[in-house]
């Protein structure tokens, strides 16, 4: 201690025992900056598991195909052309961009989030009847978006994957929950449970078979850093890019195959924090 070299050295020169004092008003500050810290991460953790949603959740998958990105406004200089105001603008314009919206897959996730969805798509041209009645149909939009993979002459097929959280699953209506954009149990129909796109993953056009991946990150609308009129419970959904999220499109001739390997945010039903923060390891006791 300060103390005990002082004792072993009265001769000592002023310039080293300040040098002693300085070394233990350090010290003493570390570890009051060291308590904050650690009370600041039990602060963000408690607010991390207070606003995070429960799991498992319900969640489907769309196919979102500009068939003629030539004709979108979006982003005209690419390599992504389209986005979702070419998408808001089909109804007014007679769909210029021949956009198809099709129900893709569904699914539950586990306990921690994880969630696996894959769907095979083949061209089909032409008008397709994609719609019984308001709990029976496999189409994300208005009755001119009831078309299928059909690139226009010329063109490749712009392909965007979104995905729709459907809140937790309500057993009555499970299947619809993982089957259709717009579910019994969502609040738009007075259902108990905030149903809202949650992710996408976008893929410019291209002619030629291969596969690729690309992040999935938050749904434009609700992206947590932009929007300012969500609500707490829009944006604690939201998929973020460059946390692991991804989907592989697999171009093969006349076919396509979405496969998205996500972790959905939340906390499981036992309370399990939605992320895992680093601790610092505590400390023993310091001795002199």
């Amino acid at each position: 201690s300060l103390y005990h070299q002082l004792r072993k050295n009265p001769s000592a020169k002023v310039k080293d025992t300040m040098k002693l004092i300085n070394a233990a008003v350090a010290l003493g500050f570390f570890f009051l900056n060291y308590a904050f810290a650690n009370a600041s991460d039990e602060t963000t953790d408690r607010a991390l598991k207070k606003m995070a949603p429960p799991l498992p959740r319900a969640n489907t998958m769309w196919w979102v195909l500009f068939n003629k990105p030539s004709m979108c406004t979006t982003n005209p200089s690419g390599p992504i052309f389209c986005g979702m105001p070419d998408v808001m603008a089909a109804g007014s314009n007679g769909n210029s961009a021949e956009i198809a919206i099709i129900s893709a897959s569904g699914g539950v996730s586990d306990k921690k989030g994880k969630l696996l969805m894959v769907s095979t798509i083949y061209k089909s041209c032409g008008t397709l009847d994609l719609q019984v009645d308001e709990d029976l149909y496999a189409w994300g939009g208005p009755a001119n978006f009831q078309r299928g993979y059909c690139p226009s002459p010329g063109e490749a097929t712009e392909v965007h994957i979104v995905i729709r959280d459907h809140g937790p699953v309500v057993e009555a209506d499970k299947i619809a929950q993982i089957s259709t954009f717009t579910d019994a149990s969502c609040s738009q129909r007075s259902g108990p449970n905030l149903c809202v796109d949650s992710g996408v993953a976008a893929f410019p056009p291209s002619m030629s078979s291969g596969i690729e991946t690309t992040d999935a990150g938050c749904f434009p609308m609700f992206c947590p850093e932009t929007c300012t009129e969500c609500t707490e419970e829009q944006k604690s959904v939201q998929l973020i890019a460059g946390m692991g999220n991804e989907v592989t499109l697999k171009h093969v001739g006349d076919t396509m195959t979405a496969i998205a390997e996500i972790t959905i945010p939340g906390k499981g039903k036992k309370g399990a924090k939605a992320s895992k923060r680093e601790k610092t390891p505590k400390m023993g006791k310091l001795r002199a």
